[in-house]
């Protein structure tokens, strides 16, 4: 978020379309009108753009770059947790690899893959890029690769931008789904609120 300060007016930026001024949130697309902060379309609009707007959209335009791969694969990974939070409601705080995990699953269809090589593939690759600014030694990227995601003789291989599209996809099915399943909607709103309050 971004707070500017301009003749005692705080206009604070909370995605790259919406703003709040004096506790009304508006969208630069159509700052004639205010909108409801309390109305859950308003936060799925808001998340829906902080998401795209920020990250996913970002990670789609470094694909022209043949230096990008591990940018793009360090925003991909940064959804899987991220969403899995608003799919359940409530923070990862000490649970991140449960929820990576989970969000792995889902995302990539890996349910009979054996917990110990999902594990493995929290510790290489989410937090090698995360704590350490690369991926274990046990990852191969590459952008020649025909599966986004794959397991092989004790290596993992990624193509990030295959990666990327399916972290693209599952989020497009997730807006969709938001629209009328209320209890994804439930869950949504309780980790959008929580971000707000903190």
């Amino acid at each position: 978020m971004e707070v500017i300060k301009i003749n005692k007016i705080v206009k604070t930026t909370i995605s790259k379309n919406y703003y709040v001024i004096n506790n009304k949130i508006y969208d630069k697309r159509n700052a004639q009108t205010s909108l409801n902060l309390n109305d859950i379309k308003t936060k799925i609009k808001i998340y829906e753009d902080r998401v795209n707007s920020w990250f996913l959209e970002i990670a789609e335009k470094l694909k022209s770059d043949s230096e990008t791969s591990f940018v793009i694969l360090s925003i991909a990974i940064a959804y899987v947790e991220g969403n899995q939070q608003f799919r359940e409601g409530k923070m990862s705080e000490n649970n991140s690899k449960k929820f990576f995990i989970k969000g792995l699953r889902r995302i990539f269809d890996k349910e009979t893959v054996p917990d110990d090589i999902l594990k493995g593939y929290y510790k290489q690759i989410r937090c090698g890029l995360f704590h350490d600014g690369m991926t274990g030694s046990n990852v191969i990227v590459s952008r020649k690769f025909l599966d986004p995601l794959r397991y092989t003789n004790g290596i993992i291989k990624i193509n990030p931008h295959k990666f990327l599209d399916k972290i693209r996809q599952d989020f497009k099915n997730y807006i969709e789904e938001l629209a009328w399943n209320g209890e994804l909607q439930k869950s949504f709103e309780k980790r959008f609120d929580l971000e707000q309050r903190t």
